[in-house]
């Protein structure tokens, strides 16, 4: 079955939903869910059924996605943790005593980064949570 230019409806509407709502997750289920209700011949019902039966649930049950999954959720923990007890904005302070520019909070995120880096997603939770009050404060963009 080739569904031909209407084939990039699902990305599309992933993509558009994100940047409208600023809303990652949902936009990508709603991608899937229309992917899903394409193959099953247009059927919304079906396709919010094959969207978990064939797509979301195959997914995640998958080894290396669990683990991605669990990882990602106890660093969130660990995040979390750090920002309560106060411990984030701590390091903030202190860096952002040393930051006079936006050139040095670029600077002083990438050094930060460097620093604490052990894992890839532990290294953008933590310095993205630390960081931002200062970058914010210099007027640096997220974006970039």
């Amino acid at each position: 079955m080739s569904f031909g230019l209407f084939s990039l409806f699902p990305p599309l509407l992933a993509i558009l939903l994100a940047l409208v709502t600023r809303n990652v997750i949902p936009a990508l289920f709603c991608g899937v869910w229309l992917g899903a209700t394409m193959l099953s011949g247009g059927n919304p019902a079906a396709g919010l059924y094959d969207s978990f039966a064939d797509f979301i649930i195959p997914s995640v049950g998958d080894e290396w996605s669990a683990t991605v999954l669990i990882y990602c959720g106890l660093f969130g923990v660990l995040i979390t943790v750090l920002q309560r007890t106060g411990g984030a904005h701590a390091i903030a302070r202190a860096i952002s005593s040393k930051v006079a520019s936006p050139r040095g909070a670029q600077g002083a995120t990438l050094g930060f980064g460097v620093l604490i880096f052990f894992e890839d997603y532990f290294n953008a939770l933590t310095v993205g949570s630390v960081m931002r009050p200062i970058t914010d404060r210099m007027r640096v963009s997220r974006e970039g």
